[in-house]
């Protein structure tokens, strides 16, 4: 009786950890709010320099896109700004910077829903400093300082207006955090793609 009883309790307490275990790894993962996942993050150094058109540099996050395009630089500033897409624009000989305007992030064009869009990317406006560079028919377009900010009251997680620095949920000791690029990185890539496209000519990853 008394074997039966200990192996009996011993089922339990495997039972109870295995478990245990299960719940704190679902738990562990898919953050709804930053979409992360704390145990992964991409180790290679080499894939942390470059990934689906963002960059780290200097543990910053950069977005870099090379386009295609038929127009002139003269064609394309007026492109730029007829777009109304950037403020506080300047243009030199072959560049075209300026500050991004507030530009929704279009999850569901990039396949996903609000379930399994994290919370701060769904309900964010990205912004940033922009700088294309061209030459050859083609321009180069660059994203810096790239920010969320809230359109609205989230009481429990974030408040109107409020920006976050899209580096603090996308890099991790110097590397992409999986999570990022599994979900963020596609749908922040498909909004500054989609925005940024003044002629619809293709993409060229050549520079």
């Amino acid at each position: 009786m008394r074997k039966t009883t200990m192996k009996h309790l011993i089922f339990l307490v495997s039972m109870a950890f295995i478990f245990s275990g299960s719940f704190a790894q679902k738990n562990d993962i898919d953050d709804p709010i930053y979409g992360e996942d704390s145990r992964n993050t991409t180790k290679s150094k080499a894939e942390s320099i470059t990934k689906n058109n963002f960059l780290i540099e200097n543990n910053k996050l950069i977005w870099q896109k090379v386009f295609e395009t038929k127009l002139g630089f003269e064609s394309l500033v007026d492109k730029i700004k007829t777009a109304g897409i950037l403020e506080n624009i300047e243009i030199s000989e072959s560049k075209i910077t300026g500050d991004l305007r507030r530009l929704s992030t279009d999850y569901r064009g990039a396949g996903f829903t609000g379930a399994n869009t994290p919370i701060i990317v769904a309900s964010g406006d990205l912004t940033g400093y922009i700088v294309l560079d061209y030459k050859d028919n083609k321009y180069r377009t660059t994203a810096r300082n790239i920010t969320l900010i809230q359109r609205f009251d989230n009481t429990q997680f974030f408040k109107q207006g409020q920006p976050t620095k899209v580096d603090l949920f996308a890099i991790k000791d110097g590397s992409f955090k999986k999570a990022f690029l599994k979900t963020s990185a596609v749908i922040i890539d498909y909004s500054f793609t989609n925005a940024l496209l003044f002629d619809m000519e293709k993409i060229n990853d050549n520079w």
